[in-house]
């Protein structure tokens, strides 16, 4: 199903008249090689659309941050420095809602390949850009999560552990895969920030 959307997207693409049409089926095909793990792929359609971005003078923010998300993904990008480079240079960019997908997805790299002391790292530097956003947004600290089942003791933890207990499926923290669905439901219901204060 997916090679014939690629199709698709592909002939749009070459029948596109304009940079709206260009751009828009340059990204449906880097999401849909992203989709069918061919990470490679995706950095070149997303290399077009920056490239499309610079010719019309417009930002191309977003598309570096997918550029160094897919990257990551793919491992197409192994080397700590090169990472960190990246991320400096991703940090000149004043958007909180950028930086901590940039934070996520580099702590998500590293959990993957087992490096422990950069993943709490990054998902401190994420949660620090979770709470900037929440202090200019709304801080709903009434957020009360009431399933007895699923009802765990947070008194003492920090933030980095209450993440990993709804982020980590273990014997552990969670007897069971009833339980992991339940709690990674609450994570993309009420985000991270707002799970904190959930369980706080």
């Amino acid at each position: 199903m997916r090679e014939n959307a690629m199709k698709h997207y592909e002939e749009a693409l070459r029948v596109s008249s304009n940079y709206t049409e260009r751009v828009s089926s340059l990204n449906s095909l880097a999401v849909t090689a992203a989709e069918m793990w061919n990470y490679k792929s995706s950095v070149n359609y997303y290399n077009r659309i920056k490239s499309a971005e610079q010719q019309e003078g417009k930002s191309t923010t977003e598309t570096d941050v997918q550029l160094f998300k897919m990257k990551l993904a793919g491992h197409l990008i192994k080397e700590d420095d090169y990472i960190e480079k990246e991320i400096k240079r991703l940090e000149e960019i004043p958007d909180n809602t950028f930086m901590r997908t940039v934070y996520g997805d580099t702590a998500e790299y590293y959990e993957r390949i087992g490096r422990k002391v950069e993943v709490e790292k990054y998902i401190r530097l994420e949660l620090q850009c979770v709470k900037s956003l929440d202090g200019a947004e709304d801080n709903d600290s009434n957020v009360k999560i009431e399933d007895e089942e699923n009802a765990v003791k947070f008194d003492g933890m920090d933030d980095i552990e209450i993440l990993k207990k709804f982020t980590e499926e273990t014997e552990s923290e969670m007897s069971n895969r009833r339980r992991a669905v339940a709690n990674a439901k609450w994570r993309s219901k009420y985000g991270d920030s707002k799970l904190i204060l959930a369980v706080r």
